[in-house]
């Protein structure tokens, strides 16, 4: 599907504010790896999923025990903030997630 130019730009304004976003969590939060995102156009920005990878599991629950979850939508928000987009519920936005895939094989 391709998109429209209003589309196009919504995009661009997202990929630079999660660009900020994503430099700054890989200075500030111990395991932090990576940023992605998702969104669905026709229910913008309240269809934006920002998704945060750490590293393993225990860098993952070691940065929610420090608070980084509420520091990265709060960056998140902010940023979005920035480039003209208001996200009502960041909470809903931001997904923290280990890129560890986990073990859940009993041994």
């Amino acid at each position: 599907m391709k998109l429209t130019k209003t589309c196009r730009k919504i995009d661009g304004y997202t990929q630079k504010a999660v660009a900020i976003v994503e430099k700054q969590a890989k200075a500030d939060i111990a395991g932090f790896q990576s940023l992605s995102y998702s969104a669905s156009f026709n229910n913008f920005p309240a269809s934006l999923r920002v998704t945060c990878l750490f590293t393993d599991d225990n860098a993952l629950a070691a940065a929610k025990a420090a608070g980084a979850e509420l520091q990265l939508q709060k960056s998140v928000h902010k940023q979005m903030f920035k480039v003209g987009f208001v996200l009502k519920e960041p909470r809903y936005n931001v997904i923290l997630q280990s890129s560890a895939p986990s073990d859940t094989t009993a041994k």
